[in-house]
Order: C-alpha cells, then structure tokens, then sequence
C-alpha cells in the first residue's frame, strides 16, 4: 500500500466524515442527546464500512500533498535552503539523473509498506487491550454479591417498562464507587455497597440511567465505537467521535431519568457524588458504562439543570432515518482518492498562513487565576454564605468545587472556589460584582462567570463595558454571560459585537440577537451567513432558520 493510499484510508475519508458528523450535530444541538447519539451512532457505523464501500465505489479524484513529497524532497535538496518568499520548482534540475527521482519513489514505497505494518501492529494491541476490559469487568461481576430481593424487583419492574425483555443480572459490588452496567450479550448492573443508603427515589433514578442503557444497547455500540477506534488509531477524529457518541448516550439515558419525574437538582447532586467517590476509588474499565465519570461532569450537569433540553425519547424509526444520515454522507467521502496528478507547491504546503486575527481557539487554561484550593477556608466562606441572601447560589457553588474534573482545561472548580472565597459577612454576589472593575482581567472573567452563574441583572451594565475589553477572553465571557441574561439593554453592544475580531465573541452576538427575534436585527444576521468562520456562519442560519 501507498502512502497515498494510507493517507487516504486512515486519515482522509474518516476525517471527513466526523467532520461531517460535528456540523450535522452541531445544528442539532437543541434536539435531544438521542438524536445526536443516533447521528455519531451512523457515523460509527460508516467508518467501519468504509473498507467496502470504497471498494464498490467509482473513485474521485482529488490532489494529493503526500503524492507530491518525493519531488519536493528532490527539489528541496537540489536547490539547498530556499529564500523565505522563494518557490522551488518540482522540474529536476538541468543535467541532474532521472535515477534520483526513481530513488525517492522507492523510498516512499517502502515507507509505506512500513507504516501498513506499524498500523496493523498497533490495531491489533488496541483491539486485544478492548477485549480484556471485558474480561477484566466480567471478572469483577463474579466477585460481586447478586441481589435477588427487593432491589431486584424493583429493577424488573423498571426494566418492563423500557420494553426491556431479555433479563438483566444485578450484583452489588464493593470495587466501584459509581453504579455502571456492562455486558454486551448478558447485561449485567453493578451497584456500589452504598445502594444500602440512597432513598427511594435515588435507586429509582439509578435504574432508570442504567436500565436506559440495557435499553438502548449502548454497551455494544461503545463497543463497536472502540473498534473503530482501535482501526483509525492515527486518527484523532475517530476517538472525538468515540468520545462524542458516549457522552451522547450518557445525557440520552440522564433524559430518561428527567423525563419520567426525576428532579434535575436532586439528580445533578447524585451525579456529582457518584463523580466524587469515582475519583477516589477508580474508575471502572471502558468497558464498563459508568453512570458517571469526573472528565463529563461539568458538560453533563449544565445539561441536566438546563430547562430547554428536550428530553422526550425518540420513536425507533426517527432513530434510524438520524443513523442513515451519516451513512449517506459517507458516499462520496469513501470515493475519494488522493492523486498526485494535481502540482502542489511546496509554499503552499509549508508556509501556512498565520493567525493574524485571534480567532484559534487558546488554551483555556490561560485565564486562570492561582487560587490556592484551600478547603477550609471555601467551607467557612460557604458557611457564611448559606446564612445570607444568596444561600442558593453559595449551593451550586459548592457544588462546582467539589467536583472533581479530570479535565485541566476546566476552570469550575477554580472559578467556583474563588467566588465562594469573595464572601464578605453573609453577602456573596455583591462583592463579586464589584470586582467587575478590577484590573487583573482574570478577576473580571471570573466575576463575569460568577453573574451568570447567578443570573443577576445587575451585572449587565458593567458587562456591557467589558465588551471593549482588549483581552478577547473577556469580551468573550461578558458576551456569553449577556446571551444568557439576555436583557434588552445588550441589543446594541451586541450588535457591535457583530465585527468583534473574535469568533468566539461574534457566535454569541448572534445568537443573542436571534434570541431577541427583532425583525430589525435580520439583515444583520444575514451579513453573519459570510463570517469567516464556520460556527458563526452556522449559528446565524440557525437564527435566521435557514436549513
């Protein structure tokens, strides 16, 4: 096999694919998280087609910058080192041997052949590493206790009302701390000991998040999706759309709960303890659908407590129409072939055109502030609070510190903690309000979190003022804060905001004034349709309801 070819097999076609999956999600982002999981479900499902699908499909042909590589190493080491605006021709030299080129080609053939081997050898690892996760938790199931009382009851009982016929074991184990299910032809429930604690409706809304997946067979669709990855191993995109489809199932099956009675605090609260006690214990292996892992926890909670979400499940056949979308879109990407036929020159290859305008996406972690996580200090500042006027808020911010995210770029816990520490007698939004004209412009994105956490209108006008800030982040946090509020007084900064040299500003400038529904703020919204950049473009025909 060619580099070409390998290119295009392992990087090309599924790229383009779960590119194509994110853009169709991302305009489903106010559906359900059923209908995105059906979606990366599809999407899944086409990567591992891919194989036969290009085999019975007629290619189409685009250039191909690794097809090109032998005559621009030749070139490169003809001409020596190039001038900064210098092009390098790909025609050989005057007088130089036509064997050189012959050598490059043979050099790159052999490559390939190479990296077929190093892929298959790696695949094959990852594969064997999946396949124990399922011993190892099988293992783990027979050192359990199985449960025939009451609890089992109840599960049959839940499971009847899924439509769930096959049976479904339960065992209480004393090696996990978050309830999870696992099993891909006997599905199996695991319960931490605690079970023996928790009110009757918090095993009710455990049974129903679990059962949910028995229910929908996520257990072997993570598997299939582990496979996929497993295959496209060089592919960073396969494990976004690994990592996509789970986090997907696991908000579908979070619905299932809301949508049969469960109270969205009460269960935010449950999720943020099974996150807690995992983070000490261990988390289970991936073959094990957890109910809650720390690395989901802040996307998943704002989801729970978010009122909008639809949370209604989805008839079988709305279900597989979504999984064939992906399906069709992987036509014509699984015939697309590089060639070299098409002349790439090495400057456009090599002098990538630099961010000059701030619209990459920085490193979140740039805007934290060196908060000493201190927990006495957080639970005396909380205690005070809880006495005073803003005792509710005091709640979800305790709540954010003693989450415990895996991810570094996650700043609730810092931001949550330095809230709390802003605390002065029982008054907790007050001081943090007037921090929005501190000098460090970290302190002024965190008070800026901090209003919108709380929701308080107050902050609105020294908001509107943060939007000339120089430092990009902060426009970006006073301008996310302002959609959330979304109080009339913002109508004309936001539509500044419009031009803000920062897409992360502009995305929430539009969606601001597609909320607001004025007639006058169309055209403007139209100008959006031509943003540089895709998200922008998206959310302004999402406002304008351009499908």
């Amino acid at each position: 096999m060619t580099i070409d070819s390998l290119a295009t097999s392992l990087i090309v076609r599924p790229g383009l694919i779960v590119v194509g999956t994110l853009i169709v999600t991302r305009l489903l982002r106010r559906r359900s998280a059923a209908a995105r999981h059906a979606v990366w479900a599809g999407s899944i499902g086409a990567l591992l087609s891919l194989p036969l699908l290009t085999s019975v499909l007629p290619p189409l042909r685009i250039g191909s910058f690794v097809g090109a590589m032998p005559a621009v190493v030749q070139a490169i080491a003809l001409n020596g080192q190039r001038a900064p605006n210098r092009q390098i021709n790909h025609a050989p030299s005057i007088g130089t041997s036509s064997t050189n080129g012959a050598r490059a080609d043979d050099a790159f053939v052999s490559l390939g052949q190479a990296l077929v081997s190093l892929w298959a050898v790696v695949a094959v690892i990852l594969v064997a590493r999946r396949l124990t996760a399922e011993l190892l938790v099988r293992r783990l199931v027979g050192r359990g206790r199985p449960d025939s009382g009451m609890l089992s009851e109840r599960c049959d009982m839940i499971a009847g009302m899924l439509g769930i016929r096959r049976s479904v074991a339960l065992t209480i184990s004393d090696e996990t701390a978050s309830p999870a299910v696992v099993g891909l032809f006997r599905p199996t429930l695991i319960l931490p000991v605690s079970v023996n604690a928790w009110t009757s409706a918090e095993t009710t809304s455990v049974l129903l998040h679990e059962l949910s997946h028995v229910a929908r067979r996520d257990c072997a669709m993570n598997f299939v999706s582990d496979l996929a990855a497993a295959a496209y191993w060089c592919n960073p995109m396969v494990y976004i759309a690994a990592q996509r489809l789970r986090a997907e199932a696991e908000r579908a099956c979070d619905d299932e709960v809301l949508y049969a009675g469960g109270e969205p605090k009460a269960y935010a609260l449950l999720l943020l303890e099974f996150a807690r006690a995992t983070s000490v214990t261990g988390t289970l292996p991936r073959s094990a659908s957890a109910m809650s892992r720390p690395s989901e926890l802040e996307s998943r909670m704002m989801a729970v407590l978010d009122a909008r979400v639809p949370r209604a499940p989805l008839r079988r056949s709305v279900v597989c129409a979504l999984a064939a979308v992906s399906t069709v879109l992987a036509l014509p990407i699984a015939a697309t072939t590089l060639s070299a036929s098409v002349a790439v020159p090495v400057a456009d290859v090599t002098g990538l055109e630099p961010d000059r305008l701030g619209d990459s996406v920085a490193v979140q972690s740039s805007e934290r502030l060196p908060t000493a996580l201190n927990e006495d200090a957080i639970d005396a500042a909380a205690k005070r609070a809880f006495a005073g006027p803003d005792s509710a808020l005091a709640a979800v911010l305790l709540a954010g510190v003693r989450s415990a995210s895996n991810d570094s770029g996650s700043l609730v816990r810092e931001r949550a903690a330095w809230a709390l520490l802003q605390t002065r007698g029982d008054r907790l939004i007050d001081p943090v309000l007037e921090t929005l004209d501190s000098d460090d412009w970290r302190v002024q994105a965190y008070a800026a979190w901090t209003a919108g956490v709380a929701g308080d209108h107050r902050a609105v006008p020294k908001l509107i003022l943060l939007m000339r800030h120089p430092v990009w982040r902060v426009r970006a946090m006073a301008a996310a804060v302002l959609r959330q509020l979304a109080d009339p007084r913002s109508a004309d900064v936001m539509t500044i905001a419009l031009a803000d040299q920062a897409w992360q500003v502009r995305i929430e400038s539009v969606e601001y004034l597609g909320a607001l529904g004025d007639p006058s703020h169309r055209e403007l919204l139209r100008a959006r349709l031509n943003d540089r950049h895709v998200a922008v473009r998206q959310s302004a025909a999402r406002a304008l309801n351009i499908h």
